[in-house]
């Protein structure tokens, strides 16, 4: 390409002791170099943003998870709990049961929640290191 090009235009004005057009060549590599130097600066910035962030989410997903385990899934299963109940109607046979029992598929499905939260953590975690 065009830096190539330089180059070749620095070594032949050197090897032919043309200096005006060692020194172009030279000027125009070294201007090429320069761009190439701050755009990799710029791209280190941007990985180390990048990085900063991810530990970021990786925590907060922690936090969440964390939450989940110690109390969210709880109060989840309490209003869904509370839910079955006000469905249930004053039938002799809903009368004598003491609490009303979440449906299967409602079980499965906050289970199901804390396993991806947990895969999601470990995830996050594997892409910090």
């Amino acid at each position: 390409g065009a830096f190539r090009e330089d180059l070749r235009l620095w070594v032949d004005g050197e090897s032919e002791d043309n200096h005006a057009t060692a020194r172009a060549g030279a000027r125009r590599a070294l201007t090429k170099i320069e761009t190439l130097r701050r755009e990799c600066e710029n791209l280190r910035r941007l990985e180390l943003q990048a990085s900063e962030r991810m530990r970021e989410l990786a925590a907060a997903i922690t936090e969440t998870n964390r939450q989940w385990k110690e109390g969210n899934m709880t109060a989840l299963l309490a209003e869904l709990r509370e839910e079955e109940r006000g469905q249930q109607t004053d039938d002799e046979d809903n009368a004598g049961s003491a609490e009303s029992e979440i449906q299967p598929l409602w079980m499965m499905t906050v289970e199901y929640m804390g396993t991806v939260l947990q895969l999601i953590e470990e995830q996050s975690s594997a892409k910090i290191e």
